[in-house]
Protein backbone atom coordinates (compact mmCIF):
# COMPACT_ATOMS: atom_id res chain seq x y z
CA UNK A 1 0.00 0.00 0.00
CA UNK A 2 1.23 3.52 -0.79
CA UNK A 3 2.51 5.72 2.07
CA UNK A 4 0.71 8.78 0.62
CA UNK A 5 -2.86 9.44 1.74
CA UNK A 6 -5.86 8.57 -0.42
CA UNK A 7 -7.90 11.61 -1.46
CA UNK A 8 -11.64 11.20 -0.82
CA UNK A 9 -14.41 13.56 -1.96
CA UNK A 10 -17.46 13.16 0.29
CA UNK A 11 -20.67 14.45 -1.31
CA UNK A 12 -23.96 15.38 0.36
CA UNK A 13 -23.66 13.82 3.81
CA UNK A 14 -24.95 15.67 6.90
CA UNK A 15 -22.41 16.96 9.39
CA UNK A 16 -23.09 14.08 11.79
CA UNK A 17 -22.91 11.40 9.09
CA UNK A 18 -19.82 13.01 7.65
CA UNK A 19 -18.18 12.95 11.06
CA UNK A 20 -19.01 9.26 11.50
CA UNK A 21 -17.53 8.45 8.07
CA UNK A 22 -14.37 10.39 8.86
CA UNK A 23 -14.04 8.52 12.12
CA UNK A 24 -14.47 5.21 10.30
CA UNK A 25 -11.84 6.19 7.75
CA UNK A 26 -9.53 7.34 10.55
CA UNK A 27 -9.80 3.92 12.16
CA UNK A 28 -9.04 2.13 8.87
CA UNK A 29 -5.62 0.72 8.02
CA UNK A 30 -5.19 3.09 5.08
CA UNK A 31 -4.51 6.81 5.32
CA UNK A 32 -7.33 8.97 3.98
CA UNK A 33 -7.71 12.71 3.41
CA UNK A 34 -11.41 13.69 3.18
CA UNK A 35 -12.89 16.79 1.52
CA UNK A 36 -16.63 17.44 1.85
CA UNK A 37 -19.20 19.26 -0.32
CA UNK A 38 -22.98 19.40 0.11
CA UNK A 39 -24.29 19.96 -3.41
CA UNK A 40 -23.88 18.04 -6.65
CA UNK A 41 -22.94 21.24 -8.46
CA UNK A 42 -20.14 21.85 -5.93
CA UNK A 43 -18.93 18.28 -6.42
CA UNK A 44 -18.85 18.72 -10.21
CA UNK A 45 -16.74 21.89 -9.82
CA UNK A 46 -14.43 20.24 -7.29
CA UNK A 47 -13.88 17.20 -9.50
CA UNK A 48 -13.01 19.51 -12.36
CA UNK A 49 -10.43 21.40 -10.33
CA UNK A 50 -8.74 18.79 -8.14
CA UNK A 51 -7.57 15.18 -8.11
CA UNK A 52 -9.44 12.61 -6.06
CA UNK A 53 -8.95 8.85 -5.78
CA UNK A 54 -12.54 8.01 -4.78
CA UNK A 55 -15.93 9.78 -4.53
CA UNK A 56 -18.31 8.79 -1.70
CA UNK A 57 -21.79 10.14 -2.29
CA UNK A 58 -25.19 10.19 -0.71
CA UNK A 59 -28.01 9.51 -3.18
CA UNK A 60 -30.25 12.31 -1.90
CA UNK A 61 -28.78 15.72 -2.68
CA UNK A 62 -30.56 19.09 -2.51
CA UNK A 63 -29.86 19.88 -6.17
CA UNK A 64 -30.33 16.40 -7.65
CA UNK A 65 -32.65 13.40 -7.53
CA UNK A 66 -31.82 9.86 -6.54
CA UNK A 67 -32.03 8.54 -10.11
CA UNK A 68 -29.46 10.94 -11.64
CA UNK A 69 -26.96 11.69 -8.85
CA UNK A 70 -24.58 8.80 -9.58
CA UNK A 71 -24.83 9.23 -13.33
CA UNK A 72 -23.92 12.94 -13.17
CA UNK A 73 -21.09 12.35 -10.70
CA UNK A 74 -19.59 9.56 -12.80
CA UNK A 75 -19.73 11.83 -15.83
CA UNK A 76 -17.91 14.63 -13.98
CA UNK A 77 -15.46 12.27 -12.22
CA UNK A 78 -13.82 11.36 -15.54
CA UNK A 79 -12.88 7.88 -14.44
CA UNK A 80 -12.57 8.44 -10.70
CA UNK A 81 -14.47 5.59 -8.97
CA UNK A 82 -17.79 6.53 -7.32
CA UNK A 83 -19.19 4.61 -4.32
CA UNK A 84 -22.84 5.21 -3.44
CA UNK A 85 -23.94 5.40 0.21
CA UNK A 86 -27.57 4.48 0.77
CA UNK A 87 -29.86 4.11 3.72
CA UNK A 88 -32.40 2.08 1.73
CA UNK A 89 -32.92 -1.66 1.94
CA UNK A 90 -30.07 -3.83 0.64
CA UNK A 91 -29.99 -4.27 -3.16
CA UNK A 92 -32.67 -1.62 -3.75
CA UNK A 93 -31.59 0.30 -6.89
CA UNK A 94 -28.35 -1.76 -6.83
CA UNK A 95 -28.39 -2.70 -10.50
CA UNK A 96 -29.47 0.82 -11.45
CA UNK A 97 -26.55 2.32 -9.53
CA UNK A 98 -24.06 -0.04 -11.15
CA UNK A 99 -25.53 0.61 -14.58
CA UNK A 100 -25.10 4.35 -14.00
CA UNK A 101 -21.38 3.80 -13.38
CA UNK A 102 -21.00 3.31 -9.60
CA UNK A 103 -18.09 1.05 -8.65
CA UNK A 104 -19.86 -0.11 -5.50
CA UNK A 105 -22.60 0.76 -3.05
CA UNK A 106 -22.74 0.53 0.77
CA UNK A 107 -25.68 0.50 3.14
CA UNK A 108 -25.03 3.05 5.86
CA UNK A 109 -26.15 0.77 8.70
CA UNK A 110 -23.52 -1.81 7.68
CA UNK A 111 -20.59 0.58 7.30
CA UNK A 112 -17.58 -0.21 9.50
CA UNK A 113 -13.95 0.84 9.18
CA UNK A 114 -13.17 -2.54 7.64
CA UNK A 115 -16.02 -2.60 5.08
CA UNK A 116 -15.47 1.03 4.11
CA UNK A 117 -11.71 0.55 3.73
CA UNK A 118 -12.19 -2.65 1.73
CA UNK A 119 -14.76 -1.05 -0.61
CA UNK A 120 -12.51 1.96 -1.28
CA UNK A 121 -9.42 -0.19 -1.87
CA UNK A 122 -11.34 -2.52 -4.21
CA UNK A 123 -12.77 0.46 -6.10
CA UNK A 124 -9.29 1.95 -6.57
CA UNK A 125 -7.86 -1.40 -7.68
CA UNK A 126 -10.72 -2.03 -10.09
CA UNK A 127 -10.35 1.46 -11.49
CA UNK A 128 -6.61 0.98 -11.95
CA UNK A 129 -7.18 -2.32 -13.75
CA UNK A 130 -9.89 -0.73 -15.86
CA UNK A 131 -7.47 2.00 -16.91
CA UNK A 132 -4.81 -0.60 -17.70
CA UNK A 133 -7.29 -2.59 -19.76
CA UNK A 134 -8.42 0.57 -21.55
CA UNK A 135 -4.80 1.36 -22.32
CA UNK A 136 -4.22 -2.16 -23.62
CA UNK A 137 -7.39 -2.00 -25.71
CA UNK A 138 -6.23 1.29 -27.15
CA UNK A 139 -2.88 -0.27 -28.00
CA UNK A 140 -4.69 -3.19 -29.62
CA UNK A 141 -6.90 -0.80 -31.56
CA UNK A 142 -3.88 1.18 -32.72
CA UNK A 143 -2.17 -2.06 -33.72
CA UNK A 144 -5.31 -3.15 -35.55
CA UNK A 145 -5.47 0.11 -37.49
CA UNK A 146 -1.77 -0.14 -38.29
CA UNK A 147 -2.22 -3.76 -39.40
CA UNK A 148 -5.17 -2.78 -41.58
CA UNK A 149 -3.07 -0.06 -43.24
CA UNK A 150 -0.24 -2.52 -43.79
CA UNK A 151 -2.65 -5.16 -45.10
CA UNK A 152 -4.12 -2.66 -47.55
CA UNK A 153 -0.64 -1.74 -48.68
CA UNK A 154 0.34 -5.40 -49.01
CA UNK A 155 -2.85 -6.07 -50.95
CA UNK A 156 -1.99 -3.25 -53.35
CA UNK A 157 1.56 -4.53 -53.69
CA UNK A 158 0.29 -8.07 -54.22
CA UNK A 159 -2.16 -6.95 -56.90
CA UNK A 160 0.65 -4.99 -58.55
CA UNK A 161 2.94 -8.03 -58.42
CA UNK A 162 0.19 -10.27 -59.74
CA UNK A 163 -0.50 -7.89 -62.64
CA UNK A 164 3.23 -7.75 -63.28
CA UNK A 165 3.46 -11.56 -63.42
CA UNK A 166 0.41 -11.77 -65.67
CA UNK A 167 1.69 -9.02 -67.97
CA UNK A 168 5.21 -10.43 -68.14
CA UNK A 169 3.80 -13.90 -68.77
CA UNK A 170 1.66 -12.55 -71.59
CA UNK A 171 4.61 -10.68 -73.08
CA UNK A 172 6.65 -13.88 -72.87
CA UNK A 173 4.05 -15.99 -74.61
CA UNK A 174 3.76 -13.83 -77.71
CA UNK A 175 7.40 -14.04 -78.84
CA UNK A 176 7.65 -17.65 -77.68
CA UNK A 177 4.70 -18.58 -79.86
CA UNK A 178 6.28 -16.82 -82.84
CA UNK A 179 9.65 -18.48 -82.20
CA UNK A 180 8.07 -21.91 -81.98
CA UNK A 181 5.87 -21.51 -85.06
CA UNK A 182 8.67 -20.18 -87.26
CA UNK A 183 11.01 -22.87 -86.01
CA UNK A 184 8.45 -25.54 -86.88
CA UNK A 185 8.13 -24.03 -90.39
CA UNK A 186 11.89 -24.12 -90.85
CA UNK A 187 12.12 -27.68 -89.56
CA UNK A 188 9.35 -28.84 -91.90
CA UNK A 189 11.31 -27.48 -94.87
CA UNK A 190 8.78 -24.83 -95.88
CA UNK A 191 11.63 -22.44 -96.78
CA UNK A 192 13.97 -25.08 -98.17
CA UNK A 193 15.59 -28.36 -97.39
CA UNK A 194 16.94 -28.76 -93.85
CA UNK A 195 19.65 -31.33 -93.12
CA UNK A 196 19.73 -33.63 -90.11
CA UNK A 197 22.14 -31.48 -88.11
CA UNK A 198 20.02 -28.38 -88.72
CA UNK A 199 16.90 -30.31 -87.64
CA UNK A 200 18.62 -31.22 -84.41
CA UNK A 201 19.46 -27.58 -83.72
CA UNK A 202 15.91 -26.52 -84.51
CA UNK A 203 14.63 -29.19 -82.13
CA UNK A 204 16.77 -27.62 -79.41
CA UNK A 205 15.13 -24.24 -80.10
CA UNK A 206 11.64 -25.78 -79.87
CA UNK A 207 12.63 -27.64 -76.71
CA UNK A 208 13.90 -24.46 -75.02
CA UNK A 209 10.79 -22.56 -76.09
CA UNK A 210 8.67 -25.30 -74.49
CA UNK A 211 10.75 -25.01 -71.30
CA UNK A 212 10.06 -21.28 -71.15
CA UNK A 213 6.36 -21.87 -71.77
CA UNK A 214 6.27 -24.28 -68.83
CA UNK A 215 8.02 -21.70 -66.65
CA UNK A 216 5.38 -19.15 -67.63
CA UNK A 217 2.62 -21.62 -66.76
CA UNK A 218 4.28 -22.30 -63.39
CA UNK A 219 4.59 -18.61 -62.55
CA UNK A 220 0.96 -17.98 -63.47
CA UNK A 221 -0.18 -20.91 -61.35
CA UNK A 222 1.83 -19.69 -58.36
CA UNK A 223 0.13 -16.31 -58.69
CA UNK A 224 -3.31 -17.91 -58.92
CA UNK A 225 -2.63 -20.32 -56.06
CA UNK A 226 -1.60 -17.52 -53.71
CA UNK A 227 -4.71 -15.55 -54.70
CA UNK A 228 -6.93 -18.63 -54.19
CA UNK A 229 -8.06 -18.36 -57.83
CA UNK A 230 -6.62 -21.56 -59.28
CA UNK A 231 -9.65 -23.71 -59.97
CA UNK A 232 -9.98 -27.02 -61.79
CA UNK A 233 -12.15 -28.16 -64.68
CA UNK A 234 -12.65 -31.72 -63.52
CA UNK A 235 -14.51 -34.28 -65.61
CA UNK A 236 -14.38 -37.91 -66.74
CA UNK A 237 -10.97 -38.55 -68.31
CA UNK A 238 -8.79 -41.45 -69.45
CA UNK A 239 -5.16 -41.43 -68.42
CA UNK A 240 -4.05 -42.99 -71.73
CA UNK A 241 -5.52 -40.04 -73.66
CA UNK A 242 -3.81 -37.56 -71.33
CA UNK A 243 -0.41 -39.23 -71.66
CA UNK A 244 -0.60 -39.78 -75.43
CA UNK A 245 -1.32 -36.08 -75.98
CA UNK A 246 2.06 -35.23 -74.43
CA UNK A 247 4.11 -38.12 -75.85
CA UNK A 248 5.45 -36.11 -78.86
CA UNK A 249 6.83 -33.38 -76.57
CA UNK A 250 8.37 -35.88 -74.18
CA UNK A 251 9.79 -37.97 -77.04
CA UNK A 252 11.54 -34.96 -78.56
CA UNK A 253 12.89 -33.99 -75.15
CA UNK A 254 14.19 -37.51 -74.52
CA UNK A 255 15.85 -37.78 -77.95
CA UNK A 256 17.71 -34.51 -77.42
CA UNK A 257 19.05 -35.84 -74.10
CA UNK A 258 19.80 -39.32 -75.50
CA UNK A 259 17.29 -40.81 -73.04
CA UNK A 260 15.01 -43.76 -73.78
CA UNK A 261 11.35 -42.96 -73.08
CA UNK A 262 9.00 -45.83 -72.25
CA UNK A 263 5.21 -45.61 -71.91
CA UNK A 264 3.34 -48.28 -69.95
CA UNK A 265 -0.38 -47.41 -69.82
CA UNK A 266 -2.70 -50.47 -70.03
CA UNK A 267 -5.78 -50.10 -72.23
CA UNK A 268 -8.22 -51.39 -69.61
CA UNK A 269 -7.61 -48.84 -66.87
CA UNK A 270 -10.80 -47.28 -65.45
CA UNK A 271 -11.68 -43.65 -66.10
CA UNK A 272 -10.69 -41.00 -63.57
CA UNK A 273 -12.34 -37.74 -62.54
CA UNK A 274 -9.84 -34.92 -62.92
CA UNK A 275 -8.73 -31.80 -64.75
CA UNK A 276 -7.00 -33.44 -67.72
CA UNK A 277 -4.93 -30.36 -68.61
CA UNK A 278 -3.51 -30.05 -65.10
CA UNK A 279 -2.83 -33.78 -64.78
CA UNK A 280 -1.03 -33.59 -68.11
CA UNK A 281 1.15 -30.80 -66.77
CA UNK A 282 2.02 -32.92 -63.73
CA UNK A 283 3.11 -35.79 -65.96
CA UNK A 284 5.15 -33.47 -68.20
CA UNK A 285 6.83 -31.78 -65.22
CA UNK A 286 7.76 -35.12 -63.66
CA UNK A 287 8.92 -36.64 -66.95
CA UNK A 288 10.94 -33.57 -67.98
CA UNK A 289 12.64 -33.55 -64.56
CA UNK A 290 13.43 -37.25 -64.91
CA UNK A 291 14.84 -36.77 -68.43
CA UNK A 292 16.89 -33.81 -67.23
CA UNK A 293 18.47 -35.55 -64.26
CA UNK A 294 18.94 -39.15 -65.40
CA UNK A 295 21.66 -38.18 -67.87
CA UNK A 296 22.67 -39.63 -71.23
CA UNK A 297 21.58 -43.21 -72.03
CA UNK A 298 19.12 -43.00 -69.18
CA UNK A 299 15.69 -44.62 -69.14
CA UNK A 300 12.48 -42.84 -68.16
CA UNK A 301 9.20 -44.74 -67.89
CA UNK A 302 5.75 -43.15 -67.64
CA UNK A 303 3.31 -45.69 -66.21
CA UNK A 304 -0.12 -46.09 -64.64
CA UNK A 305 -1.93 -48.82 -62.73
CA UNK A 306 -5.03 -49.26 -60.60
CA UNK A 307 -4.74 -48.10 -57.01
CA UNK A 308 -4.71 -51.05 -54.61
CA UNK A 309 -5.96 -48.98 -51.67
CA UNK A 310 -8.99 -47.10 -53.00
CA UNK A 311 -10.91 -46.55 -56.25
CA UNK A 312 -8.66 -44.75 -58.69
CA UNK A 313 -5.27 -44.86 -60.37
CA UNK A 314 -1.63 -44.45 -59.47
CA UNK A 315 0.35 -42.64 -62.16
CA UNK A 316 4.12 -42.48 -62.02
CA UNK A 317 7.41 -41.57 -63.66
CA UNK A 318 10.42 -43.78 -62.98
CA UNK A 319 14.03 -43.10 -63.97
CA UNK A 320 17.37 -44.84 -63.53
CA UNK A 321 19.19 -41.63 -62.61
CA UNK A 322 21.43 -40.81 -59.64
CA UNK A 323 18.60 -40.92 -57.12
CA UNK A 324 17.82 -38.42 -54.37
CA UNK A 325 19.42 -38.39 -50.95
CA UNK A 326 16.96 -38.80 -48.03
CA UNK A 327 17.75 -35.35 -46.63
CA UNK A 328 16.74 -33.73 -49.94
CA UNK A 329 13.45 -35.53 -50.54
CA UNK A 330 11.22 -33.09 -48.69
CA UNK A 331 12.97 -29.88 -49.69
CA UNK A 332 12.74 -30.52 -53.45
CA UNK A 333 8.96 -30.05 -53.25
CA UNK A 334 9.45 -26.56 -51.84
CA UNK A 335 8.83 -23.54 -54.01
CA UNK A 336 11.96 -22.28 -55.82
CA UNK A 337 13.99 -25.28 -54.63
CA UNK A 338 16.03 -27.34 -57.05
CA UNK A 339 18.03 -30.50 -56.66
CA UNK A 340 21.77 -29.87 -56.72
CA UNK A 341 23.50 -32.45 -58.88
CA UNK A 342 26.39 -32.48 -61.33
CA UNK A 343 24.21 -34.14 -63.96
CA UNK A 344 21.69 -31.33 -64.05
CA UNK A 345 20.97 -29.80 -67.40
CA UNK A 346 22.48 -26.46 -68.26
CA UNK A 347 18.94 -25.23 -68.80
CA UNK A 348 17.86 -24.30 -65.30
CA UNK A 349 14.29 -23.67 -64.32
CA UNK A 350 12.99 -21.47 -61.54
CA UNK A 351 12.42 -24.29 -59.08
CA UNK A 352 8.64 -24.37 -59.39
CA UNK A 353 8.04 -27.59 -61.33
CA UNK A 354 7.76 -30.12 -58.49
CA UNK A 355 6.01 -27.68 -56.18
CA UNK A 356 3.40 -26.87 -58.82
CA UNK A 357 3.05 -30.55 -59.70
CA UNK A 358 2.28 -31.38 -56.08
CA UNK A 359 -0.25 -28.53 -55.85
CA UNK A 360 -1.99 -29.69 -59.05
CA UNK A 361 -2.16 -33.26 -57.78
CA UNK A 362 -3.80 -32.08 -54.56
CA UNK A 363 -6.17 -29.92 -56.60
CA UNK A 364 -7.33 -33.18 -58.22
CA UNK A 365 -7.80 -34.90 -54.81
CA UNK A 366 -4.66 -36.97 -55.17
CA UNK A 367 -1.45 -37.46 -53.25
CA UNK A 368 2.14 -37.38 -54.52
CA UNK A 369 4.81 -39.81 -53.36
CA UNK A 370 8.53 -40.23 -53.91
CA UNK A 371 10.62 -43.38 -53.75
CA UNK A 372 14.33 -43.13 -54.46
CA UNK A 373 17.59 -44.98 -53.97
CA UNK A 374 20.86 -43.15 -54.40
CA UNK A 375 22.67 -44.51 -57.41
CA UNK A 376 19.68 -46.47 -58.73
CA UNK A 377 16.96 -43.96 -59.61
CA UNK A 378 13.71 -42.38 -58.47
CA UNK A 379 9.97 -42.84 -58.86
CA UNK A 380 7.57 -39.93 -58.52
CA UNK A 381 3.97 -41.12 -58.41
CA UNK A 382 0.55 -39.63 -57.67
CA UNK A 383 -2.99 -40.84 -57.20
CA UNK A 384 -6.20 -39.85 -58.98
CA UNK A 385 -9.80 -40.65 -57.95
CA UNK A 386 -11.92 -42.99 -60.03
CA UNK A 387 -14.84 -41.59 -61.99
CA UNK A 388 -17.16 -42.41 -59.06
CA UNK A 389 -19.04 -39.49 -57.43
CA UNK A 390 -18.98 -40.88 -53.90
CA UNK A 391 -15.24 -41.47 -54.07
CA UNK A 392 -14.58 -37.99 -55.44
CA UNK A 393 -16.83 -36.33 -52.85
CA UNK A 394 -15.21 -38.32 -50.04
CA UNK A 395 -11.76 -37.13 -51.13
CA UNK A 396 -13.06 -33.59 -51.57
CA UNK A 397 -14.43 -33.52 -48.01
CA UNK A 398 -11.21 -34.94 -46.62
CA UNK A 399 -9.19 -32.25 -48.38
CA UNK A 400 -11.62 -29.57 -47.22
CA UNK A 401 -11.18 -30.63 -43.59
CA UNK A 402 -7.39 -30.49 -43.93
CA UNK A 403 -7.27 -27.06 -45.53
CA UNK A 404 -10.05 -25.17 -43.69
CA UNK A 405 -10.32 -23.85 -40.17
CA UNK A 406 -12.46 -25.43 -37.49
CA UNK A 407 -16.09 -24.42 -37.72
CA UNK A 408 -16.16 -24.47 -41.52
CA UNK A 409 -19.26 -25.70 -43.37
CA UNK A 410 -19.93 -27.45 -46.65
CA UNK A 411 -23.09 -26.94 -48.71
CA UNK A 412 -24.56 -29.05 -51.51
CA UNK A 413 -26.42 -27.08 -54.17
CA UNK A 414 -28.35 -28.15 -57.25
CA UNK A 415 -27.95 -25.87 -60.29
CA UNK A 416 -30.18 -26.21 -63.33
CA UNK A 417 -31.01 -24.30 -66.49
CA UNK A 418 -34.32 -22.48 -66.01
CA UNK A 419 -35.40 -22.79 -69.63
CA UNK A 420 -34.96 -25.63 -72.16
CA UNK A 421 -31.69 -25.28 -74.08
CA UNK A 422 -29.98 -27.14 -76.87
CA UNK A 423 -26.80 -29.03 -76.11
CA UNK A 424 -24.51 -26.24 -77.34
CA UNK A 425 -26.11 -23.69 -75.00
CA UNK A 426 -25.96 -26.07 -72.06
CA UNK A 427 -22.29 -26.74 -72.80
CA UNK A 428 -21.71 -22.97 -72.66
CA UNK A 429 -23.41 -22.93 -69.27
CA UNK A 430 -21.22 -25.82 -68.15
CA UNK A 431 -18.13 -23.87 -69.21
CA UNK A 432 -19.38 -20.80 -67.34
CA UNK A 433 -19.93 -22.73 -64.09
CA UNK A 434 -16.52 -24.36 -64.34
CA UNK A 435 -14.95 -20.96 -64.94
CA UNK A 436 -16.45 -19.71 -61.65
CA UNK A 437 -15.00 -22.53 -59.56
CA UNK A 438 -12.62 -21.52 -56.82
CA UNK A 439 -9.88 -23.73 -55.45
CA UNK A 440 -12.07 -25.43 -52.84
CA UNK A 441 -15.25 -25.82 -54.94
CA UNK A 442 -16.43 -29.01 -56.63
CA UNK A 443 -18.79 -29.35 -59.60
CA UNK A 444 -20.49 -32.41 -61.13
CA UNK A 445 -22.60 -32.35 -64.26
CA UNK A 446 -25.24 -34.86 -63.27
CA UNK A 447 -27.73 -34.70 -66.15
CA UNK A 448 -27.88 -32.94 -69.50
CA UNK A 449 -28.89 -29.64 -67.86
CA UNK A 450 -28.27 -30.11 -64.13
CA UNK A 451 -25.18 -29.79 -61.94
CA UNK A 452 -24.24 -30.54 -58.37
CA UNK A 453 -22.18 -27.80 -56.69
CA UNK A 454 -20.34 -28.51 -53.45
CA UNK A 455 -18.92 -25.38 -51.83
CA UNK A 456 -17.31 -24.56 -48.45
CA UNK A 457 -20.04 -22.10 -47.45
CA UNK A 458 -22.47 -21.94 -44.56
CA UNK A 459 -26.18 -21.55 -45.23
CA UNK A 460 -25.98 -17.82 -44.53
CA UNK A 461 -23.02 -17.41 -46.89
CA UNK A 462 -24.75 -19.10 -49.81
CA UNK A 463 -26.70 -15.94 -50.65
CA UNK A 464 -23.42 -14.07 -51.25
CA UNK A 465 -22.18 -17.01 -53.31
CA UNK A 466 -25.29 -16.88 -55.52
CA UNK A 467 -24.99 -13.10 -55.82
CA UNK A 468 -21.41 -13.51 -57.05
CA UNK A 469 -22.56 -15.97 -59.73
CA UNK A 470 -25.38 -13.62 -60.80
CA UNK A 471 -22.99 -10.66 -61.05
CA UNK A 472 -20.51 -12.70 -63.05
CA UNK A 473 -23.30 -13.93 -65.36
CA UNK A 474 -24.40 -10.33 -66.00
CA UNK A 475 -20.82 -9.27 -66.69
CA UNK A 476 -20.34 -12.23 -69.04
CA UNK A 477 -23.57 -11.45 -70.88
CA UNK A 478 -22.43 -7.87 -71.47
CA UNK A 479 -19.44 -9.20 -73.40
CA UNK A 480 -21.16 -11.97 -75.34
CA UNK A 481 -21.82 -11.25 -79.04
CA UNK A 482 -24.00 -14.36 -79.56
CA UNK A 483 -26.81 -13.97 -77.03
CA UNK A 484 -27.00 -14.27 -73.27
CA UNK A 485 -26.30 -17.30 -71.13
CA UNK A 486 -29.34 -19.25 -69.94
CA UNK A 487 -30.63 -18.33 -66.51
CA UNK A 488 -29.58 -20.65 -63.67
CA UNK A 489 -31.77 -21.77 -60.77
CA UNK A 490 -30.15 -22.86 -57.49
CA UNK A 491 -31.58 -25.12 -54.79
CA UNK A 492 -29.80 -25.80 -51.51
CA UNK A 493 -29.73 -29.52 -50.71
CA UNK A 494 -28.22 -29.18 -47.27
CA UNK A 495 -25.40 -27.69 -45.22
CA UNK A 496 -23.21 -29.58 -42.75
CA UNK A 497 -20.15 -28.84 -40.61
CA UNK A 498 -17.09 -29.73 -42.67
CA UNK A 499 -15.85 -32.09 -39.96
CA UNK A 500 -19.00 -34.25 -40.21
CA UNK A 501 -18.26 -37.82 -41.23
CA UNK A 502 -18.20 -38.06 -45.04
CA UNK A 503 -20.51 -41.09 -45.12
CA UNK A 504 -23.08 -39.24 -42.99
CA UNK A 505 -23.02 -36.24 -45.33
CA UNK A 506 -23.49 -38.47 -48.37
CA UNK A 507 -26.32 -40.36 -46.70
CA UNK A 508 -28.09 -37.12 -45.81
CA UNK A 509 -27.63 -35.79 -49.32
CA UNK A 510 -29.13 -38.96 -50.80
CA UNK A 511 -32.28 -38.39 -48.75
CA UNK A 512 -33.00 -35.18 -50.63
CA UNK A 513 -31.62 -36.10 -54.03
CA UNK A 514 -30.70 -39.15 -55.99
CA UNK A 515 -27.09 -40.26 -56.11
CA UNK A 516 -25.51 -38.18 -58.88
CA UNK A 517 -24.34 -39.94 -62.01
CA UNK A 518 -21.64 -38.18 -63.97
CA UNK A 519 -22.23 -37.14 -67.56
CA UNK A 520 -19.83 -39.16 -69.70
CA UNK A 521 -18.40 -36.93 -72.38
Amino acid sequence: MSDSSIQILLVGESSDDAQLLKQALGSAKSRYNVSRVRLLQEAEIELGNGHYDVVLTNLFLPDSDVMTTVFRLCKSANGTPVIALTGMAPDQFALTLLDQGAQDYLQKDDISPETLDRSIQYAIQRNRKRREISGLLEEVEQSRRLLERKNRRLARLYRTAQRFVNNVSHEFRTPLTVIREYTDLLREGVLGTVNEEQCRYLDVVVDRADDLNRMVDDMLDVSRLEAGLLGAWRRRSHIRDIVEYHVPTLTRKAELKDVRLEIDIPDDLPAVYCDAEKVGRVIVNLAVNAIKYCGERGIVKVWAREDDERPGLVVGVTDNGPGIAPECRKSIFGRYNQLRTDSRSSTNGVGLGLNIAQELVELNFGHMSLESQVGQGSTFSFTLPADEPHEVITRFLCRLRQSHREGAFVSFVRASAVEPCDSARVDELDSFLNYLLRRHDLLFRTTANEWLLIVPESQSELALFFDRIAEQRDETNNNRPNGILPEIAFQSLGTWPADTDSAAILDNMNHVWRTPELIHE
